[in-house]
């Protein structure tokens, strides 16, 4: 599908951090105004701003439902644990049932290890 730019204004409140949005529906689109990347010809019917760009509310809601907000803390090695939110260094939504020690930091990236092989295929 096709995007395009738009003039949006902040409605009041937020689904977790993300704000609710109006689409200001101009026939120009204004550089001095705040910017978003919205579809083509798509009518949101609640809007949400994602990364600067435009989600419906449902379905970023499903999204959000199916991670959880980790807070980690990451050595110079690059390992990770899950600590308090105040102690954390990185935080990062991740599917429930992340198993942190298949994750590594590297990069400026979270990146899952690779798993060793045996000689027998295991």
């Amino acid at each position: 599908m096709q995007k395009v730019l738009k003039n949006y204004k902040q409605r009041g409140g937020k689904l977790e951090e993300y704000p609710l949005i109006k689409i200001l529906d101009y026939e120009d689109v204004f550089a001095d105004l705040p910017l978003c990347v919205a579809e083509f010809g798509v009518v949101y019917v609640n809007p949400v701003l994602v990364d600067n760009q435009v989600m419906e509310y449902d379905y970023v809601a499903k999204k959000l439902a199916e991670l959880k907000m980790f807070h980690l803390f990451k050595d110079d090695s690059g390992s990770l644990r899950e600590v308090p939110e105040g102690e954390a260094n990185l935080h990062i939504r991740l599917p429930k049932e992340t198993d942190l020690s298949e994750l590594h930091y590297e990069n400026g990236r979270v990146v899952k290890l690779a798993k060793e092989v045996t000689n027998n295929g295991d």
